[in-house]
C-alpha cells in the first residue's frame, strides 16, 4: 500500500523527509515527492498518480502546510477519496488520527510500533 506523504517543501529539509519516510514506512510504501526520481515525466503527473493510488495519507503539520495551494489540494483529494488521513507532528514525531484541534491519538501505540 502506498502512504502518500503531504508536506510543505519550505518547512522540510531533505534529512527531515528521509526521517519522515522511514517513520511512516511501517504502514506501507511511503511516497515522498522530493525523494522520488521523476525522470522525464512531469512532476505533477507523478504526484497526482501517487495520490490517486495511495491507500492512506499523512499530512506533515508544519507552519506552512495549509498555506500552500498544492498541499491544501492534496488534502482535499485525500478527503474526497475517503482514504485514512493521518497527521504527523514533526516536533514530537507523533503520528495521529486527528488534526491539531484536539483528540490526538498516537497510532503507533496501537499498531505495535
Amino acid at each position: 500500500m502506498i502512504v502518500f506523504v503531504s508536506y510543505a517543501r519550505r518547512d522540510n529539509a531533505q534529512s527531515d523527509l528521509l526521517r519522515i519516510s522511514q517513520q511512516v514506512s511501517e504502514f506501507g510504501a511511503p511516497y515522498v515527492d522530493d525523494l522520488y526520481e521523476h525522470g522525464e515525466t512531469p512532476r505533477g503527473r507523478i504526484v497526482v498518480a501517487a495520490l490517486l493510488a495511495a491507500g492512506s495519507f499523512v499530512a506533515v503539520l508544519t507552519p506552512n502546510y495549509l498555506r500552500t495551494p498544492w498541499t491544501r489540494s492534496e488534502f482535499e483529494v485525500a478527503a474526497w477519496r475517503g482514504i485514512p488521513i493521518l497527521y504527523l507532528d514533526p516536533t514530537s514525531s507523533q503520528l495521529c488520527t486527528r488534526g491539531p484541534t484536539g483528540g490526538h491519538k498516537d497510532i503507533r501505540a496501537t499498531s505495535g510500533a
